[in-house]
């Protein structure tokens, strides 16, 4: 179970959960009560805090193998991505017209007017494992840059596509340029 507490100390929101723990939660600073988890069960999930329910789920067969570890929101694009065990990054694409809408509906959800159905997203928009040989336990974005951190202390500062490419540009599986630190 999920639950936010805000400074006040009363209870802001309680999530349903993953099946397995969760070992990252982050917020999209674009659209504050749009959370998402990485867990235990291979799984990203986004979340509407406000209207506590569950907008998506990333995973099955172009997902994780194993354990999402970390999660962050592009603060320019509709991307949300994912890393984890099994030493992939997965970029999940918000922009689609099936996820904006449902992210729009899950603002305008009443309870106990019908049952919210998550939107399951298999196929992110971008996947590599060849940044890092190791699990990666942390990401963060810089512009069109990322920058991601292996258990074995690897920090490296990348980016996706060809030069001048934007990241909404992507197809999957397209090349990196790097740059360690």
């Amino acid at each position: 179970m999920i639950t936010f507490f805000p400074f006040g100390g009363q209870e802001q929101a309680v999530l349903g959960s993953h099946p397995h723990a969760v070992n990252d939660v982050k917020v999209n600073r674009r659209d504050p009560e749009i959370v998402a988890t990485g867990a235990a069960d291979h799984s990203l999930r986004l979340w509407n805090v406000e209207k506590r329910i569950l907008i998506a789920i990333f995973g099955g067969a172009e997902g994780p193998r194993n354990q999402v570890v970390s999660v962050s929101f592009h603060d320019y694009y509709p991307i949300v991505a994912g890393t984890g065990i099994d030493h992939t990054i997965h970029f999940w694409d918000l922009g689609s017209a099936e996820l904006e809408g449902a992210i729009a509906a899950s603002k305008d959800y009443a309870m106990h007017q019908y049952t919210f159905k998550p939107v399951l997203q298999h196929m992110p928009k971008w996947v590599t494992r060849d940044i890092h040989s190791n699990f990666v336990d942390c990401i963060a974005f810089w512009g069109d840059w990322v920058i991601t951190r292996s258990v074995n202390e690897d920090i490296i500062l990348w980016r996706c596509g060809r030069d001048g490419e934007h990241l909404m540009d992507l197809k999957v599986r397209e090349d990196c340029l790097f740059g360690r630190i």
